[in-house]
């Protein structure tokens, strides 16, 4: 992440795209991985190689933090526009050795001008408090999990 975050540049405003989603009957990280980049490629937001970085990141360590969080994200930016997708599952999956429930997938284009250091502060305050974790999960919608996450921090 610390790479994302050196590509930004002050004099510059780019917007970056948060997507959100609730899926069901998800069974392995492998499907959520693909069904999330079915999405992404629908909507133009992705390179071709985008997911195979996601899963050379995988390899180095995962990104399941604990508290049913994940957080993929390629090795390198390779998104065409930046973005986070927050994907709600209706039950955990198994995530390297930890249960995953609630994952928020970065993309960030090459040479992005986003401020990412909010989004970092969200996400770190969300993964240390499980409680809301577990407000974020019981959203029943894609519009209140949308509300519920624009309010924390």
């Amino acid at each position: 992440m610390k790479k994302f975050i050196d590509n930004y540049n002050v004099d510059q405003k780019e917007k970056l795209i948060e997507l959100f989603a609730i899926k069901s009957n998800v069974e392995s990280k492998d499907e959520l991985l693909s069904k999330i980049e079915c999405d992404l490629k629908a909507l133009h937001y992705i390179k071709s190689d985008f997911f195979e970085k996601v899963k050379e990141r995988e390899e180095v360590a995962t990104t399941a933090y604990g508290n049913l969080i994940a957080v993929p994200h390629p090795v390198t930016p390779s998104a065409k526009k930046s973005f986070i997708y927050i994907v709600k599952l209706d039950k955990p999956i198994q995530w390297g050795d930890k249960d995953v429930q609630l994952v928020f997938c970065l993309g960030l284009k090459s040479q992005t001008t986003v401020d990412m250091e909010p989004i970092f502060k969200r996400i770190s305050h969300i993964i240390n408090d499980f409680s809301l974790v577990v407000e974020l999960l019981n959203q029943p919608n894609e519009k209140d999990l949308k509300e519920t996450y624009f309010d924390i921090y």
